[in-house]
């Protein structure tokens, strides 16, 4: 290794250590009693999880759970975001509404339930007000919010989508492929 005597020099040996001003660092893993920076949230874990195949739902209206993507948090007392990339088309062929409600429904027994969307007006899709049809194509990414863990049980985020109305010509279709080149969501996890 490398040997600087003064101070404020750096020490390195084959040994994979470092002393740098009286102060030793050891190569190894950073576990969890590793102290953070003071403020703001650190990265501890991402994972992403693809829907596995296409999914579509026409002349209903009912809200319909098309992708059921879970986690499992590595520390109690953690932050977790879920991002929903929805790949797929919203359509109304013929017809003047191509609108949908899209809900993201955040669930588990270690976090506080969330519900996030509401209704049509928060929702996708378009209006055709010259009652021709309309079709939207979807390639967006939705954040959901930050749900705090009071353990490291599963979390469960149903993603659920409806068309506004029940019409055979009122579709929608979101895209899945098990190679992440379609529809998938991404944990994230703060401490």
């Amino acid at each position: 290794g490398t040997h600087n005597s003064g101070t404020g020099k750096v020490d390195i040996t084959n040994a994979g250590t470092a002393d740098i001003a009286n102060a030793t660092i050891t190569a190894g893993t950073i576990g969890g009693d590793v102290s953070m920076a003071s403020s703001g949230l650190t990265v501890r874990n991402i994972e992403q999880v693809a829907l596995s195949s296409t999914q579509n739902l026409g002349n209903d209206d009912t809200l319909t759970t098309f992708f059921s993507p879970t986690y499992n948090p590595k520390f109690s007392g953690s932050k977790v975001c879920g991002i929903l990339t929805l790949r797929g088309y919203a359509l109304a062929n013929t017809i003047e509404n191509g609108r949908k409600e899209l809900r993201m429904t955040f669930t588990g027994s270690d976090i506080t339930d969330i519900d996030f969307g509401s209704g049509f007006t928060d929702g996708i899709g378009n209006y055709d007000y010259g009652g021709s049809g309309v079709i939207q194509a979807l390639s967006q990414s939705i954040v959901g919010p930050l749900v705090t863990t009071t353990g490291t049980s599963t979390i469960t985020c149903n993603c659920k989508i409806r068309n506004q109305l029940a019409n055979s010509l009122a579709q929608w279709y979101v895209f899945g492929a098990s190679d992440f080149t379609a529809t998938f969501f991404t944990w994230i996890e703060y401490k």
